[in-house]
């Protein structure tokens, strides 16, 4: 809505002449001055008005937006709990299978004779080692100790392994991994000048 300019605002009625006197303005002079005043009061209204439907504008553009935003939100947040409860589920499956599995593979580990057998020979071979280094063949202990190790690693121990014989090579140093199917040989690793005499 318009608004007509205030009291100080409006046209001097006086003004001065080329002398410097105050002298009044004619009345259509003072007409003028007031026409000028009321349209330039209209281009004021007409740009705030303006600027008010713009910035209304953008602010029913901002509640849409908000309103979507916040739709979405509520729609996500049963989701996302959802999600969260599955995954603290799953986590906690997790934990009971792992402390399952860990607690087995202990009991196995501990009560297993055959397991217990493997710990003791590997022992002997360790000390045997030590006792009669250099050995003259020492190719014959390292394959056994090899084997030991692998069983060992693998969580597999059969007897069977342990004699040369059953390992199904040429060699009869090597060994057999019934488990993967692969010959494990062990190479004589004494060098020629430190090598025993045949004799």
């Amino acid at each position: 809505m318009g608004t007509l300019p205030i009291q100080d605002e409006l046209p001097d009625p006086m003004t001065r002449d080329a002398s410097g006197n105050q002298v009044e303005l004619s009345h259509h002079e003072l007409s003028l001055r007031r026409a000028g005043l009321i349209d330039y009061a209209h281009q004021l209204t007409a740009q705030t008005s303006h600027k008010f439907f713009e910035d209304e504008h953008r602010l029913e553009e901002w509640k849409k937006k908000t309103g979507l935003v916040s739709n979405a939100s509520e729609k996500i947040k049963p989701r996302l709990k959802r999600r969260d409860r599955v995954i603290k589920e799953l986590a906690r499956i997790h934990r009971i299978e792992l402390a399952k599995l860990t607690l087995e593979l202990d009991n196995c580990f501990n009560n297993d004779p055959a397991y217990s057998e493997l710990k003791i020979l590997q022992g002997r071979i360790k000390e045997r080692e030590l006792d009669s280094y250099p050995l003259p063949n020492p190719t014959s202990t390292t394959a056994y100790s090899i084997s030991l190790e692998i069983q060992l690693s693998l969580g597999v121990w059969n007897p069977r392994l342990l004699t040369p014989e059953s390992a199904g090579c040429r060699n009869g140093t090597s060994l057999v991994l019934e488990q993967t199917g692969q010959c494990v040989s062990s190479f004589e690793t004494w060098p020629r000048s430190a090598k025993p005499d045949a004799g």
